[in-house]
């Protein structure tokens, strides 16, 4: 009975554990990434939070059984919130505010119960990515832009690409 009991907790200790890390650069031994997660039988479970290497927050996420689920936010390095949206069993449901490195508030299109157009923007607050939702999943033509200007177009059928519509390639001359 009493090795019934030592197995059945060391069992349960080790299905369950939370982990607090950094991750190195094996040249220069600087720290490049820090996060603290939690571990429920193998899946990601609860809050997580990624930091960037002068200890700020870089994200905050909740996950249920391995799927985001919740708020999720994401942060500049210097602490002002980039953006606020809600996930449904790992999928895209709200998006609760989008901002610029400053503190603005960008226009993130519309996203509501998982049904919508959004935006998504770089750190320079230049728009990166447009496109439908639908259910939650990516859904039709969704334009892609690198420095604010247009790059791809990719076709998404209930989140799955299905599509390279458009590649633009401009020359860069030195």
């Amino acid at each position: 009975m009493r090795f019934l009991v030592i197995i059945l907790s060391a069992t349960i200790f080790f299905s369950s554990c939370s982990i607090k890390r950094e991750e190195r650069d094996l040249v220069t031994n600087k720290v490049f990434h820090i996060y603290e997660e939690n571990w429920i039988t193998g899946k990601l479970n609860g809050k997580s939070i990624y930091f960037y290497e002068n200890g700020n927050v870089d994200m905050e996420l909740n996950y249920k059984a391995g799927k985001i689920d919740g708020e999720y936010s994401a942060y500049y390095r210097n602490k002002n919130l980039k953006f606020r949206v809600e996930y449904r069993n790992d999928l895209l449901w709200n998006v609760l505010g989008y901002y610029d490195e400053k503190g603005n508030e960008l226009d993130y299109g519309y996203l509501k119960d998982g049904n919508g157009y959004i935006k998504k923007y770089d750190s320079d607050g230049l728009i990166k990515e447009e496109g439908q939702v639908k259910n939650g999943l990516r859904e039709g033509l969704w334009k892609s832009y690198l420095k604010g200007k247009p790059f791809y177009e990719k076709t998404y059928n209930k989140g799955k690409e299905v599509g390279l519509k458009n590649v633009i390639i401009k020359p860069i001359f030195y």
